[in-house]
């Protein structure tokens, strides 16, 4: 099972996106199953509001009000692509600066992960939700990313939490 990385749904929906045909054949293609989480759709929805007119999807879904059709081209997206919308049911308690957090649980576990990885914020919370998912029993096996900071700590992300990096392909 797949982990996808938000810049590969993107990337099948712009032309011009240098992965646009990788990610499009890997995202069309049958096979294993695939996996998002909800930082996600978060992403989906951030990415999706700044850029939606020039998105590829159906033009009753483009002429919804702002609110509207923001989440509605995030749900086609993750439909379209024959993605899962995977969640992990727990929450972390972590001591930090004296006081006690309730947080995410892949928020304790990208803290843990931070100086081993050093990725960009949304980057290593992809990574802790993916091994998290795992660890709750999904099968992940594989980060589908075409980050290229993601990419070049592919070993490093291996020998860390046991799942393979791969460009789409």
């Amino acid at each position: 099972m797949a982990y996808v990385d938000t810049n590969v749904i993107l990337a099948k929906y712009f032309s011009d996106d240098t992965l646009h045909d990788k990610a499009k054949r890997f995202l069309d293609q049958g096979g294993g199953r695939k996996v998002v989480s909800p930082v996600s759709v978060v992403e989906l929805a951030a990415v999706v509001s700044r850029l939606d007119a020039g998105i590829r999807a159906p033009k009753e879904l483009l002429q919804e009000s702002s609110r509207k059709r923001i989440r509605a081209i995030v749900e086609f997206l993750i439909r379209d692509c024959n993605l899962t919308v995977a969640t992990v049911p727990a929450r972390a308690r972590i001591r930090f600066a004296g006081t006690i957090l309730s947080v995410p649980l892949e928020y304790q576990r990208s803290i843990r992960l931070a100086h081993a990885f050093k990725l960009k914020t949304l980057d290593l919370i992809h990574l802790a939700y993916a091994d998290n998912l795992r660890k709750w029993g999904h099968e992940i096996n594989t980060f589908v990313t075409g980050d290229r900071d993601v990419l070049s700590n592919s070993e490093q992300i291996r020998v860390q939490i046991g799942i393979e990096v791969k460009e789409p392909a």
